[in-house]
């Protein structure tokens, strides 16, 4: 079993995904503390781009970062000037939304809301091309399946991996 430090949270602090839909624009997190405010794996589980081997926590981060370049991280773009890196539509923690996206206070509000959004699909356990159905689907111009790769590639995976194999506790 791998190793998580939970400092902040609770017995009876679960987290969990609702969904009231099937895209981004349609859930809502229940939980608090925050997911990534106490993320710390020790166990190596995936090999990335460069065949080394990645710990679930480098995985995350790693994909964090791919999804972050993605979505346009750039002076100017709608990611960056919300200070939103997963592009986010919704999320509880934002402040407002401009340009249809959410709005965060910082960047470092914004990119543990990436990182909790990532966690929180834990519990559904999809494959990572089902994953990139749900966050950048279709309906909204996107390619899931081009996306899901670039994603694999990077990390080393398939896109039918489970995320629970890539990075889940």
């Amino acid at each position: 079993m791998l190793g998580w430090s939970i400092p902040k949270m609770t017995a009876s602090s679960t987290t969990r995904l609702i969904e009231t839909g099937n895209s981004t624009n349609d859930f809502v997190l229940d939980a608090t503390p925050k997911i990534s405010d106490w993320i710390h794996v020790s166990a190596p589980v995936s090999e990335g781009k460069t065949g080394k081997s990645l710990s679930k926590e480098a995985a995350l981060i790693l994909l964090a970062q791919t999804i972050k370049q993605h979505e346009g991280w750039y002076k100017g773009s709608v990611a960056f000037d919300n200070l939103n890196p997963g592009a986010l539509r919704k999320w509880p923690t934002a402040i407002g939304y401009r340009r249809g996206f959410a709005f965060f206070a910082t960047y470092e509000d914004g990119w543990r809301a990436l990182l909790d959004l990532l966690l929180a699909s834990c519990t559904k356990n999809p494959t990572l091309y089902q994953l990139m159905s749900w966050y950048a689907p279709e309906s909204d111009g996107n390619r899931p399946n081009h996306y899901a790769s670039i994603l694999a590639t990077k990390l080393g995976v398939s896109i039918q991996t489970h995320i629970s194999e890539i990075y889940c506790p």
